[in-house]
């Protein structure tokens, strides 16, 4: 079965296309769906298949992941370590205050 419509497919075919590409594709962010398509306009000259589409969302979600855990650029190691530092400073703070807290509670008497 052709992944993609022409002219002379009946309405029904369509639609069972269309079911197949939702189907494929449903599973995907939309915007990663939306960056794919518009790469596979601008770059091939024949009509994708939803596998073809998938291939650039797997590309695209692997790049995404990568930026993500390199995280911000442009800051330095020595920056990056004063902020975990000063991130595990007010994690130390919140853990103690909430054992305080904890240690206030009193239960309620009927």
């Amino acid at each position: 079965m052709s992944h993609y419509w022409t002219s002379d497919d009946a309405q029904e075919f369509r639609a069972l296309q269309l079911a197949d590409w939702i189907e494929d594709l449903a599973k995907f962010p939309a915007h990663h769906v939306a960056t794919a398509v518009a790469e596979w306009r601008q770059t091939q000259s024949r009509r994708p298949t939803p596998a073809d589409i998938i291939k650039i969302i797997g590309r695209i979600q692997q790049t995404s992941n990568a930026r993500r855990l390199a995280g911000p650029s442009g800051i330095t190691p020595e920056r990056r370590a004063e902020f975990a530092a000063y991130e595990a400073e007010w994690k130390e703070k919140f853990r103690l205050g909430d054992k305080y807290r904890k240690s206030l509670a009193r239960p309620i008497e009927p």
